[in-house]
């Protein structure tokens, strides 16, 4: 949340009052989810401050070892057991 403050706070653009802040919303499935709420006293400033921003983000949290997560799945393979096949129109979805 410190990196997220200070990234934002060094941009010129951003209005300061309001004051940018940052959320934490929720732990999702492979992730920490945080929101970064910011003023900007020109809108069609809007997309190149996002764009600088999130490079800025991905820069520093590579400096600073936080890595992007990676959904992960595990997959298992049976050996031996044969699958039933589906027969075309039983609704199943074979060919």
């Amino acid at each position: 949340m410190d990196i997220l403050l200070e990234l934002v706070n060094d941009l010129p653009e951003v209005l300061r009052n309001p004051e940018p802040h940052v959320e934490f919303l929720r732990f999702a499935g492979s992730s920490l989810d945080f929101e970064l709420r910011f003023h900007l006293a020109d809108m069609a400033d809007g997309l190149p401050v996002r764009n600088n921003l999130r490079i800025a983000i991905l820069r520093r949290f590579r400096e600073a070892g936080i890595d992007m997560p990676v959904p992960q799945q595990e997959i298992v393979f049976h050996q031996g057991k044969a699958l039933p096949m589906m027969e075309e129109g039983d609704g199943r979805g074979g060919a």
